[in-house]
């Protein structure tokens, strides 16, 4: 055996293996304080600065006439409900399952085995996305009821004339 090959470390377990360690070593109590600080899905709310999410919706360029703009902000209504429900699943999922829900690499490799902590990441990240999605979904319902009220406004005074 050359003199390199005796000083190598012993080879690692596979991710899986590690992963599994991971979650059978972790203690319960500590994984359900965890998910117990962490809000349920209906706590989350709507973020305080709705002006940032007008600028983000800006780099959208949206239609100037009212009946093209409705239409795109309908199609950006509907990826955002599909994403928020995505996002309400994937946290469910986390507050249910705890360590369970999480892939091996998450447990092995951001955190270096520290599964308590990915946990926790995971939950609020997760419910940073949600808040987005649901203040996303506001601004755009708003932005789809102003190009409503100037169509039907457009509307109303072509019938005065």
């Amino acid at each position: 055996m050359s003199e390199t090959a005796r000083t190598k470390e012993p080879r690692r377990a596979c991710l899986a293996d590690e992963a599994a360690e991971i979650r059978r070593d972790a203690d319960p109590a500590e994984v359900q304080a965890i998910i117990e600080e962490s809000r349920p899905v209906a706590a989350i709310g709507i973020r305080e600065r709705l002006d940032l999410f007008h600028r983000i919706l800006e780099r959208e360029r949206l239609p100037k006439d009212p009946g093209r703009r409705m239409v795109r902000l309908k199609h950006l209504i509907e990826q955002e409900r599909a994403n928020l429900a995505k996002r309400e699943g994937r946290y469910r999922e986390l507050r249910q399952f705890g360590l369970e829900a999480l892939s091996d690499y998450d447990l092995t490799i951001p955190y270096s085995g520290d599964g308590l902590a990915a946990l926790r990441f995971a939950l609020k990240t997760v419910d940073a996305h949600i808040s987005f999605s649901l203040s996303m979904l506001l601004v755009l319902d708003t932005c789809l009821a102003s190009a409503h009220r100037e169509l039907c406004g457009g509307a109303e005074q072509l019938t005065l004339l």
